[in-house]
C-alpha cells in the first residue's frame, strides 16, 4: 500500500492504474517491487496502444515498456513450463506489455461510467539502446532487483 501511496500521479489516473497493474503482475509472479532511478544493461522494448473514446473526441495513448533482460528471464522461469529461447523473450515482452497495460486499462474502465478505453496489439521493439521518446510520464520499477521502465505519450488525438 505504501508503494502506491508514495506515488505522485497527475492524471484513476493513468499513472495510478499502471502502478496498481505492476503491483498485480508482481503479486502473480510472487516478486517484490519498488521504484528505481535508472535502467541500464540489455533492454528489451515493447509498445502497446490504448484507445480512448469520449464525447470530446478520441486519442491513442501509446505505452512503452522497457524490460531489463533479467526481468523477462525471471518471468519466463515462473510462467513457462519448459525451457525457453531468446525468441521466447520477445514474445514474453509483448505478453507482459499486454498483461500490465491491459490490467491498467480495465482499472481505468472500472473507474469510468462509460468504458472509454480499448486495448490495441502489442509490438516488440527489439533490443533498445537509446531512449529517444519523450513521455508525458514514466516510472522505473525495480522488480526483484531488476528494472522495468513504463512510459506513455499521446500518439494522436482528434476532437469531435
Amino acid at each position: 500500500a505504501n508503494f502506491i501511496q508514495n506515488f505522485q500521479g497527475n492524471t484513476m489516473q493513468i499513472s495510478t492504474a499502471i502502478n496498481e497493474s505492476v503491483l498485480h503482475i508482481c503479486d502473480v509472479l510472487d516478486t517484490k517491487v519498488d521504484f528505481a532511478d535508472s535502467i541500464e544493461g540489455e533492454i528489451y522494448g515493447s509498445s502497446i496502444p490504448v484507445y480512448e473514446k469520449t464525447e470530446e473526441g478520441e486519442k491513442e495513448i501509446q505505452f512503452f515498456l522497457y524490460f531489463k533482460k533479467e526481468v523477462l528471464k525471471d518471468a519466463a522461469d515462473k510462467l513457462l513450463q519448459s525451457s525457453y529461447t531468446e525468441d521466447d523473450l520477445d514474445d514474453l515482452s509483448r505478453e507482459l506489455a499486454n498483461q500490465i497495460i491491459g490490467y491498467a486499462k480495465n482499472l481505468l474502465n472500472n473507474a469510468s461510467a462509460h468504458n472509454p478505453y480499448s486495448l490495441g496489439v502489442p509490438e516488440f521493439l527489439g533490443v533498445v539502446e537509446h531512449f529517444h521518446i519523450e513521455f508525458i510520464e514514466s516510472k522505473i520499477y525495480k522488480i526483484n532487483g531488476n528494472v522495468l521502465k513504463i512510459g506513455y505519450r499521446i500518439a494522436w488525438q482528434k476532437k469531435n
